[in-house]
């Protein structure tokens, strides 16, 4: 087995790596939160985001590729 075929390094590329923790707990927090704001969940997927979350979310993803991970832990604090 090279370390190409890990199972770690193919769910890291597939992007199932930790997957499941994300799409059922966390996002049932989140479809809760809309919720609790009014936004049915068969709306959420419409929902254009806005500029500002746009601007952070190229903020993390350069922030990624550009820092070690002291800067993207910072990065990501406010995220928390």
């Amino acid at each position: 087995m090279t370390h190409h075929d890990h199972p770690f390094v193919k769910g890291i590329g597939d992007g199932t790596l930790l997957l499941d923790e994300t799409l059922n707990s966390e996002m049932a927090l989140h479809r809760s939160f809309c919720a609790d704001f009014g936004i049915t969940e068969e709306a959420l997927p419409a929902t254009q985001p806005s500029p500002a979350t746009i601007s952070y979310t190229k903020h993390l993803v350069d922030t990624a590729y550009s820092e070690g991970i002291a800067g993207i832990a910072a990065a990501m604090l406010p995220c928390q």
